[in-house]
């Protein structure tokens, strides 16, 4: 690396140090080569840091070194997850609350007039030929049912479960730990007094836990949760419970009773349910 007028003066290293010299007073191999294409980038920054008055001011590629795209490398990521850990969507439909689905007997669908195991779908009876097929709801009686129910039954007719609840004291690791043991989505947090202070979900486990790369082992769950979450009593109505859930985009809700103390959860699973089998039978 040699500059001036007549490339009389050139650039080495002392030690970790650049610095200017006479090409004619040093053995040329002690002058700096620059190598735009080196995977090391230490000369690079050497150059972009020159600058006068001690040093020239260095023009051209300071350095040239081919490197995957982002979406190459993004990619990678992706098949090497997938590899490490293949989809199971059967494993997915466990995490959280689970359900149950009824399947249908082996023998078939009984007719209820004469019980005939009939084969699965049928719509008529084989035996005696009696209509096998449940008359469904219009869309208008099925609408009137549904705004009957939210106006006039209460949250209690959901089946709240039952309250798991932690102080505040804990750990976000021991309310995550209750989570996975007992497959459920949220734990309530209480004060000493036994009185309702938040709620730990699996959306706050994500968004301000895992999000935000915490130690769970090192960190209040009261610093962690939502709190002072919406809350219903069991003698509110349905059409309250979902007002909250829909304006607020709650998937749980606690009950308390008048003195603040939780007594149950609700989910907007349960409120599903519940509406569905208006609608069903």
């Amino acid at each position: 690396m040699c500059f001036g007028k007549s490339m009389e003066k050139g650039i080495r290293l002392n030690g970790l140090t650049p610095e200017v010299v006479n090409v004619a007073d040093v053995d040329e191999r002690q002058l700096l080569v620059h190598d735009e294409c080196a995977t090391e980038p230490t000369l690079a920054y050497f150059l972009s840091r020159m600058g006068p008055p001690d040093f020239p001011t260095p023009v051209g590629v300071f350095r040239a070194v081919r490197k995957p795209a982002y979406d190459e490398e993004l990619m990678a990521q992706v098949k090497a997850a997938r590899e490490a850990h293949p989809p199971d969507l059967n494993a997915l439909y466990r995490l959280g609350e689970t359900w149950a689905v009824q399947s249908t007997e082996p023998e078939g669908t009984p007719c209820p007039v004469c019980e005939y195991p009939n084969l699965p779908g049928a719509a008529v009876c084989e035996h005696c030929l009696a209509s096998l097929v449940r008359e469904e709801l219009s869309a208008a009686e099925a609408q009137s049912k549904i705004r009957h129910s939210l106006a006039n039954d209460s949250v209690e007719q959901l089946g709240p479960s039952e309250v798991i609840s932690v102080p505040g004291t804990a750990t976000a690791a021991e309310a995550l730990a209750i989570l996975r043991e007992q497959h459920i989505g949220c734990v309530l947090v209480t004060d000493s007094a036994g009185k309702l202070t938040g709620i730990f979900t699996e959306r706050d486990a994500l968004a301000r836990v895992a999000a935000e790369e915490l130690d769970p082992a090192g960190i209040a769950v009261s610093d962690v949760m939502t709190s002072d979450p919406e809350t219903v009593k069991p003698d509110h109505p349905l059409a309250h419970a979902t007002h909250l859930m829909v304006v607020s985009d709650l998937r749980y809700l606690p009950l308390i009773d008048d003195d603040g103390v939780p007594i149950g959860v609700i989910s907007s699973r349960d409120l599903i349910d519940y509406v569905a089998s208006l609608v069903l039978g």
